[in-house]
């Protein structure tokens, strides 16, 4: 799936993308519709953080103010899409989804990881327009959908990966399943705002998926570090008892 390998590259999807869905859109077979809104969703997010990526690495504070509000709203108004979408068709089946939903998770994780980030940059800049009170709740708001998001790609583990510590069921299905899991995982354990018990337990699961299930790539998953400036790691004057809760570099 080209939009998974741009989520984890950071990099945006190819400009076709629009037309390919577009023409998946109008040629939908029945229960493929989750499926769409989740890849609409991903192409949506792939573009954000690029965009944000490209802002940091500039130091643009001036380009980066112009385009938060833009940033936030396009994010939102996907992810709104995708939940009117879920809450109200017949054919959307959570426990069928849950592939899916992961990745839909993922792609929330990664795309407000770096809405985060451009928070944090933009509240060492003096002269914004966006006030300093307005980033502080938006960047809280942004650290939940983080971590809720990664919360559920931690419950579905039992789902995903019950049949196979048992021992009860090694088909192939299962097998792939566990496979499934490896990205969805990954982000959770390499995201900044993600909770330290959150990461621990996706290390743990990648771990079983690595060596008892065999899939190496599963073990290949390590915090790197991108050149990004302090601003965003960082935001300035933290309110008391309030973590800064650093994005990945991922």
């Amino acid at each position: 799936m080209i939009q998974i390998q741009s989520l984890v590259s950071n990099t945006e999807c190819p400009p076709e993308s629009e037309e390919w869905l577009g023409i998946i859109r109008n040629n939908l077979f029945e229960g493929e519709g989750y499926s769409l809104y989740v890849a609409v969703f991903i192409t949506k997010c792939t573009h954000v953080q690029a965009t944000i990526l490209s802002l940091l690495r500039r130091r643009d504070f001036v380009a980066a103010e112009g385009q938060y509000e833009s940033m936030v709203e396009q994010l939102t108004a996907a992810d709104d899409e995708l939940q009117n979408y879920a809450n109200t068709k017949s054919d959307y089946n959570e426990k069928f989804d849950i592939y899916m939903r992961n990745l839909y998770c993922s792609a929330i994780i990664k795309g407000y990881s770096y809405l985060l980030l451009l928070a944090n940059f933009l509240t060492h800049h003096a002269s914004s327009r966006v006030p300093l009170h307005q980033l502080r709740s938006e960047r809280a708001q942004f650290v939940k959908m983080v971590r809720v998001a990664a919360q559920s790609i931690l419950d579905s583990i039992p789902v995903a990966l019950g049949p196979l510590k048992t021992g009860k069921d090694k088909s192939p299905r299962v097998l792939f399943d566990s496979i499934k899991m490896v990205w969805p995982l990954t982000a959770v354990y390499l995201v900044g705002p993600t909770l330290p018990e959150q990461k621990n337990q996706a290390e743990i699961a990648l771990t079983f998926i690595g060596k008892v299930v065999g899939v190496r790539q599963a073990l290949n998953t390590y915090p790197g570090k991108m050149p990004l400036p302090l601003e965003a790691r960082v935001p300035l004057d933290l309110m008391p008892g309030e973590a800064s809760s650093p994005a990945s570099s991922k």
